[in-house]
């Protein structure tokens, strides 16, 4: 077996990244690419360094359905600062007969003797640089020369590069820009759900020019209650998190901007929506956040689309964010409390509860007696 180590902090990974790992199999003949992200570089620390375990779910993203890639958690489940040398030392033992083979671009490659162990280093992998064009092809082709003097096994490729940073990805996460041209599909959904990269700044700077200070509260509020129901109740506390932040995005607009920005969208609301207007900024938020956020998580778009309505057969997340709505700290009716601990206890039975008041007190839309009569026979089904 022919195995390929690239790693690399990969904040985020992105496409530059798999392309440089495919060209690399397919020149080196290699059966598999192990991504390593590291825990902590040693030659650098970085305020805009993301989580290790998002950095290593993002690899594991980026992986995902590609035979060739695979990714290991080894560096950062030891929680201590990378080196190269450690790490092939475990890969030999987990791999026993595998032919490793370390990827590198130019500055790695024209460095790696001055690294930690490099006799180790040697050793244990093939030393394989990517060049960018002819010029730097001989100038590593000469290292390479020393590297061999000094026992490495090594080979230099000439591969044309693809102009990609994680600098620029962040750049463009921090600016609410696309990025649907520098990672995949799959790892943009995570940033934009996890706020990494200046994106939390963003949603919060939109929030705050959108919303009344007591909305931004509740939200907040929303926000927190959706986390503690999520944990409790074993669903996703990321997507808990952000749809509860921003469920309430378009409730300050104006009746009349609601409808406008529904017709923009091409939303037509039917008649018994109509008459409760108090249920259209669920829906503008849904909208809205998918156009200017491109957030396209399907249950989170639910959830805020759902939080005031209900809709039969509700996801859990839909459920979280329709209590966390209705018993949010901020919340001070007079069965608060005892309604916060139904819903910690059964959020069937809480939504059966909150749907009868609603239907009585505030919607009759067709999606809440839908809901109504759904958990109304689940219940009675029990």
């Amino acid at each position: 077996m022919k195995l390929g180590i690239l790693g690399g902090t990969f904040n985020p990974i992105h496409n530059s990244h798999l392309y440089l790992a495919r060209e690399f199999a397919r020149r080196l003949e290699l059966d598999k690419v192990l991504l390593v992200p590291v825990y902590t570089p040693p030659h650098k620390d970085s305020a805009e360094l993301a989580p290790p375990s998002d950095r290593l779910n993002m690899c594991r993203l980026a992986a995902e359905g590609c035979d060739l890639l695979d990714v290991s958690d080894w560096e950062i489940s030891r929680q201590e600062k990378s080196y190269t040398y450690l790490t092939l030392g475990h890969l030999r033992r987990e791999y026993p007969g595998a032919g490793l083979y370390l990827l590198m671009g130019a500055d790695m490659f024209l460095t790696v003797q001055s690294w930690r162990c490099p006799e180790s280093i040697f050793g244990d992998a093939v030393l394989c640089a990517a060049a960018r064009e002819h010029e730097q092809y001989s100038k590593l082709t000469a290292h390479r020369e020393v590297l061999e003097n000094l026992g490495a096994r090594s080979t230099v490729l000439e591969i044309p590069p693809k102009p990609l940073s994680s600098t620029a990805v962040r750049s463009a996460a921090a600016q609410n820009k696309s990025l649907s041209e520098m990672v995949p599909y799959t790892v943009e959904q995570y940033i934009r759900l996890h706020g990494l990269y200046g994106l939390s700044a963003v949603y919060e700077k939109t929030l705050t020019e959108m919303l009344s200070e007591k909305r931004l509260a509740h939200s907040r509020n929303v926000r927190d209650r959706a986390v503690h129901l999520a944990r409790i109740h074993g669903a996703d506390e990321s997507k808990a998190a952000l749809a509860g932040l921003l469920h309430d995005i378009y409730r300050d607009a104006e009746n009349n901007a609601q409808l406008k920005y529904l017709s923009e969208c091409g939303i037509i609301l039917d008649d018994a929506a109509l008459k409760h207007p108090a249920v259209w900024h669920g829906i503008c938020g849904a909208e809205f956040v998918k156009r200017h956020f491109k957030i396209t998580d399907d249950d989170i778009i639910s959830a805020i689309r759902y939080h005031t309505t209900g809709r039969a057969n509700m996801t859990e997340l839909e459920k979280i964010i329709y209590l966390a709505d209705g018993t949010s700290i901020d919340r001070k009716y007079k069965e608060a409390e005892n309604y916060r601990a139904l819903a910690d206890e059964s959020l069937d039975e809480a939504m059966y509860v909150f749907l009868k008041w609603g239907i009585k007190n505030y919607s009759g839309t067709k999606d809440t007696l839908e809901a109504y009569n759904y958990f109304d026979t689940k219940r009675k089904g029990n």
